[in-house]
């Protein structure tokens, strides 16, 4: 089930969440995160449950009134590989009426974007060498 996780954005459950998203898992820049969450309207974060336990996160800002662009997005590694966060997506997307999702994903990430039928473009390299692409998925 998905809940609204902005009122708990700051709690050690959520940052430590929020650091998976992180290549260097750095729980001080994932709490920087959980604030400016907190701070921007603009932005919303969600939050996958199981048995009373925040196990994923999903980042969002809307590009249009039924498109948005995922920000963060991760579930607990003890959870991986269960279809939480597709489940996070098609949840999101029903929710909301989308006719698109989009995303910035590392080369780490983008595999997983392509599973969900995202098309991935490379956009940039970054400074440590590492390919970045932007993916987006029109909604049936």
């Amino acid at each position: 089930m998905l809940i609204d996780l902005k009122p708990f954005a700051t709690t050690q459950e959520v940052i430590n969440l929020l650091s998976c998203c992180l290549e260097e898992h750095d729980p001080s820049a994932a709490a920087s995160i959980a604030s400016f969450y907190v701070q921007k309207d603009a932005l919303h974060l969600s939050g996958y449950t199981e048995k009373d336990q925040i196990i994923g996160v999903l980042g969002f800002a809307f590009k249009s009134p039924r498109e948005i662009l995922i920000t963060h997005l991760a579930v607990n590694p003890d959870f991986r590989g269960k279809g939480i966060a597709t489940a996070m997506i098609q949840n999101i997307t029903e929710v909301h009426h989308l006719f698109g999702v989009g995303a910035e994903a590392t080369e780490r990430a983008k595999s997983f974007y392509e599973r969900q039928h995202f098309e991935c473009i490379p956009i940039a390299d970054r400074e440590n060498g590492e390919k970045h692409y932007s993916c987006y998925r029109k909604v049936d």
